[in-house]
């Protein structure tokens, strides 16, 4: 142990439930120091022994640093670890009706352990896609939308450039739910109906945690009760065009940004909220362990807290737990306080006798014999969207703890995009508890992981931009011109048969995108104005998204496995540059492109357009590098005319100028990366936002000179 994390626990600080506070003497002297802190939703500070316990009980497994997945564009993502291994995760994903798009984003807090929490990673928006869009769990067809002109979304129909974002070496396939991207297969729903999301996450979350209480049944059977502690509090928010859907259960949070205004999206579940406390007594009048309570003595003049009573002093309830061991009232997991044949009662098993090596003992002999105390079951909240609302922000509770709803908003806003608004926030959230402690950065520095819980929860946010910033906007738009202009200059010395020809075969006008393959799930990362156009989807609307984004609503006899097939080789050698990566597709050309050389490369699929018209998009593949980086481009034309009569010298000659194109595009556009990039200066703090963060910096800095 360091000196300096000896100096630290030695400070001795009071700490009621989570909530440090200013002690007096009822005499009028300060008994120990802190500043005066906001009332928070859980222990900062685990028992030391808890703590070792847990990060003994089983190390987590790698998790993937989030880069470009799920429209990075719009969601930035940001963790900040206190425990020795974080036991905060979030997941996301993104389903299309009818040209609109669905967002959902989570985050779980976990408490006890890692694994509750890691477990809901991957299975809450996997139960949600499964009632939504298609069979759910117990195998039912159907769902709360029903399927129109179905499509499976699965890697082998994906769109022009799979998921196969940061491929290892061949054969290793990427864990993408690691890095927080859910993919699954969908189907397209008629509309968007905000109550039958609402009762769709009521589903999934009661459907997970009973998923989760068989795992841990089945763990218990072998010994390993102590698993009956681990839970975790969740948020769900997804956004519609019209609406927000937030399902909460347990100490986490929505906010909306409304205006320049917070906007809570939701309500906590934790006994240290008055109404929380007032509802289960209502229920259980007879149970009086139910609401175990730490007490302190508050001054009505001064709001001053005291530890023991004086004259005056009002007696005050500071941190509250159900039956003493927990704050939460709605929770995933925790099955000691939901299930008889799974509670531990003064470190026993019921029916057992024998001593639970793992069981905490129960506060003040709590009877646990009437459950279920708590639900995983969410609370849902739809609330309409507004023209002045600006982003949402998701966070766990170690985020709102140590910031104010008003501070967050402001420290979002002046970031001026998600990925930096995210961090900007975790980071403060970091300061401002080193200033509450009268720590210095290098102080911190030196703590270890396990030491670090002293000073501050996992902080976990999410941010998401309903509307991209105007610069960023015209900034792209920009981008689209220019590669308009490129592909229709190329297209002008074009031979004479595609000159002459595309016009009888309804080839009006050519377009072309460009895909990124080393970020997650290889999304658009710039489009041609020609390519909104075509698809009738904005350029912001396209940009972050894999553009298989295109298929939704193409009836299924319309997709076949062979295009399907040949798009898979072509990305599998194009991102691992290995040929062999290859082997055992079906790389065939198509009957009509036979007597072209390359002609595996020509693409012809059925894609739908955000009206819902359906049309033939003819495109070939290229492969391109600017500043040392892999980028796919597509050249594509809407058919009209049948494709058996296009001939191959049309299509060679399309060929030709794909390659011109290819190196116009490497050649004109210099530094591409940068030019690409969504926010190009999102190293560079933006000059508001360096302002807001001097508070918390200023602050901080002063600290190291004490």
């Amino acid at each position: 142990m360091s000196t300096f994390s000896q100096r630290l626990r030695s400070r001795n600080l009071p700490w009621f439930g989570g909530r440090r506070i200013i002690l007096c003497d009822p005499g009028g002297g300060v008994m120990r120091g802190g500043n005066q802190i906001r009332m928070k939703s859980a222990d900062r500070r685990k028992p030391r022994y808890e703590r070792q316990w847990n990060a003994a009980f089983g190390r987590p497994p790698a998790r993937s640093k989030v880069q470009g997945a799920f429209n990075s564009m719009r969601l930035g993502l940001s963790q900040l670890e206190g425990n020795t291994f974080c036991e905060d995760r979030y997941a996301f994903d993104e389903l299309y009706a009818n040209g609109s798009s669905v967002f959902f984003v989570s985050v779980i807090d976990g408490h006890g352990g890692w694994q509750v929490a890691h477990f809901l990673e991957r299975e809450l928006l996997q139960q949600v896609r499964k009632r939504m869009f298609g069979e759910d769990a117990r195998g039912k067809s159907g769902s709360y939308f029903s399927p129109h002109n179905i499509t499976s979304d699965s890697e082998e129909k994906g769109g022009y450039f799979f998921g196969l974002g940061k491929k290892g070496s061949p054969g290793e396939s990427t864990p993408v739910a690691d890095a927080g991207a859910i993919q699954f297969d969908s189907i397209v729903p008629t509309a968007v109906d905000a109550q039958g999301i609402g009762r769709v996450l009521t589903e999934a979350y009661n459907e997970a945690d009973e998923t989760l209480k068989a795992r841990i049944s089945a763990s218990v059977q072998l010994g390993f009760d102590r698993f009956v502690r681990l839970g975790a509090c969740v948020i769900t928010c997804a956004i519609t065009d019209g609406h927000y859907v937030v399902a909460n259960a347990g100490d986490c949070k929505a906010l909306l940004c409304r205006g320049g205004k917070a906007v809570p999206l939701s309500r906590l579940h934790n006994l240290n909220m008055p109404e929380e406390r007032e509802r289960l007594r209502q229920e259980r009048p007879n149970e009086k362990d139910l609401v175990q309570c730490v007490h302190a003595w508050k001054d009505p003049a001064t709001s001053r807290l005291y530890e023991r009573p004086g004259p005056g002093l009002e007696k005050i309830e500071t941190a509250c737990y159900v039956k003493g061991v927990l704050q939460p009232t709605r929770a995933f997991g925790d099955f000691a306080l939901k299930s008889a044949d799974l509670n531990i009662t003064l470190g026993s098993f019921p029916g057992s006798g024998s001593k639970s090596v793992y069981a905490r003992p129960v506060v003040n002999g709590a009877d646990f014999s009437k459950g279920p105390y708590i639900t995983a079951a969410p609370e849902v909240r739809i609330v309409p969207r507004e023209a002045g609302d600006e982003f949402v922000i998701v966070a766990s509770d170690g985020l709102y703890d140590l910031l104010s709803d008003d501070e967050i908003v402001e420290v979002a806003r002046a970031a001026g995009n998600p990925e930096l608004a995210a961090g900007a926030l975790t980071e403060a959230a970091k300061l401002r508890a080193l200033e509450e402690l009268g720590l210095s950065a290098k102080e911190y520095e030196s703590l270890t992981p396990g030491d670090r819980r002293d000073v501050h929860d996992d902080v976990t946010v999410g941010v998401f931009y309903l509307e991209f910033p105007d610069p960023w906007r015209q900034k792209i738009s920009r981008v689209s011109e220019q590669l308009q202009s490129v592909c229709d200059e190329v297209l002008k010395s074009a031979g004479s048969n595609l000159k002459n020809g595309k016009g009888s075969m309804g080839m009006q006008e050519f377009s072309v995108c460009i895909a990124d393959p080393s970020l997650e799930d290889c999304p658009l990362v710039a489009v041609s104005k020609g390519f909104e156009r075509l698809t009738g989807y904005r350029v912001e609307d396209c940009v972050g998204r894999n553009c298989r984004f295109l298929n939704y609503g193409v009836p299924q006899e319309k997709l076949d496995n062979e295009t399907a097939s040949r798009l898979r080789a072509f990305t599998d050698v194009a991102v691992s540059g290995d040929p062999l990566a290859v082997a055992g597709a079906n790389v065939a050309p198509p009957r009509w492109a036979q007597d072209v050389i390359g002609g595996g490369a020509y693409f012809l699929r059925w894609n739908r357009t955000r009206s819902g018209e359906l049309f033939q998009n003819l495109f070939l593949l290229r492969q391109i590098w600017a500043e040392d980086r892999t980028y796919l481009i597509a050249l594509q034309t809407k058919l009209e005319g049948d494709i058996e009569k296009v001939g191959g010298s049309i299509l060679e000659e399309l060929n030709a100028s794909c390659d011109m194109l290819s190196r116009a595009i490497t050649r004109r556009m210099t530094g591409l990366e940068q030019v690409l990039h969504p926010y190009p200066d999102h190293g560079e703090e933006p000059p508001k936002l360096k302002e807001v963060m001097r508070k918390f910096r200023k602050k901080t800095k002063s600290n190291a000179t004490r």
